[in-house]
């Protein structure tokens, strides 16, 4: 340290030159830089809010299967809203508003997407809420372009949504129909087995193997009615197809073990044995009784969906909501001129200090 601050001292009149001149070009290229000012909305896709307060109490009947598969919907969502705002279509729409190719002085569309590309933020939430923003040197344009964008988004989605809304509410009624016609079957089923037996009093290993085989088949029937849903508007091969699929197969798998082996922790202590362990008049009582808790769940899930789809159908209704309109921006987001004066002259300094000590000691080693 003392070495330092000799060469400090000694050094003085070159380290107050330099630092001076980096102070002065640093101030003087800060106010060159051409500002940059960012404008800036919050917005939550309508449906999405419901799933919040809503779907999460109704999901949370498959507990952390539930919880995980309501997050899995709203995610979805936003993604697809990112899709758009990142899209070829998005990009030419823009383009021709604004006429980006003269401001961003760029030669063809494809430039002119990865440059809105580069200058657009989007930042999606776990509570739903998607923060997008435009940067741009035009405080004004800068939020002219995220209304445009909020606008364009909205109408694409309602294309979207009413393109094949009727298809998916003819789907949704005929799933509901089928299904209340096996809980009936399953309900009668379950009348003549109390009529024959009595009433039948399951051990508790019986009604822990029920709940989680209820549990795991709500599940499984519901990512089916997801998948048949999403092949409606979607190629075979889509990541979100497989993903479903990926996950239909370990419920399976699952469900598979439970019957044959049960449920064990650790490959060693079993919880409660396998469904083909138990009295052949538990393992009907538990089939019954799962198959109906099951597929009531599922119509309960199916009404929501169909409920939303006769919404898009019917109307034509904007799908999102704005938390936080933009705004024109009247502090610029770059250059942050304090920061860069500051760094560059604290930098300078400490580099000239640094090589005056180098100089020092090559001196006295000569």
């Amino acid at each position: 340290m003392i070495p330092l601050l000799k060469a400090i001292l000694r050094g003085k009149k070159y380290i107050i030159i330099f630092t001076v001149a980096a102070f002065v070009t640093s101030a003087g290229a800060s106010l060159v830089i051409p500002p940059k000012y960012t404008s800036t909305t919050v917005f939550m896709p309508i449906g999405v809010e419901k799933e919040i307060t809503g779907l999460r109490g109704f999901f949370s009947q498959l507990g952390a299967f539930g919880e995980a598969y309501s997050t899995y919907l709203r995610a979805r969502k936003n993604y697809v809203i990112d899709f758009f705002v990142r899209s070829r279509r998005m990009s030419d729409l823009m383009n021709k508003r604004f006429d980006l190719e003269k401001v961003y002085r760029v030669n063809n569309a494809e430039e002119v997407k990865e440059e809105l590309r580069r200058r657009t933020g989007v930042m999606i939430r776990d509570e739903g809420v998607i923060v997008l923003s435009v940067d741009d040197r035009d405080p004004t344009r800068a939020r002219d372009m995220v209304s445009a964008y909020l606008a364009y988004l909205d109408t694409l989605l309602i294309d979207m949504n009413s393109s094949y809304a009727a298809e998916r509410v003819r789907f949704l009624e005929g799933e509901i129909a089928r299904r209340k016609r096996v809980v009936s079957r399953d309900d009668s089923m379950l009348a003549q087995f109390q009529k024959r037996y009595s009433l039948y009093d399951m051990q508790k290993q019986a009604r822990a193997v029920m709940d989680l085989v209820s549990a795991l088949s709500s599940r499984l029937s519901i990512l089916d009615t997801e998948k048949k849903l999403l092949e409606m508007a979607m190629l075979p091969d889509v990541p979100e197809l497989r993903s479903i699929d990926a996950e239909m197969a370990r419920i399976e798998e699952q469900l598979a073990a439970i019957k044959n082996e049960g449920l064990d922790v650790k490959g060693r202590t079993k919880l409660f044995p396998s469904l083909n362990e138990l009295p052949e008049l538990s393992q009907k009582y538990v089939k019954l009784l799962s198959d109906i808790k099951m597929q009531e769940f599922a119509i309960g899930y199916l009404k929501l969906r169909l409920e939303d789809a006769k919404l898009s159908a019917d109307k034509r209704v904007s799908v999102l909501k704005i938390l936080d309109p933009p705004v024109v921006p009247e502090r610029r987001s770059w250059p942050k001129r304090k920061q860069i004066v500051l760094f560059s002259t604290m930098a300078v300094f400490f580099w000239t200090a640094m090589v005056l000590l180098v100089i020092e000691e090559f001196r006295k080693s000569y």
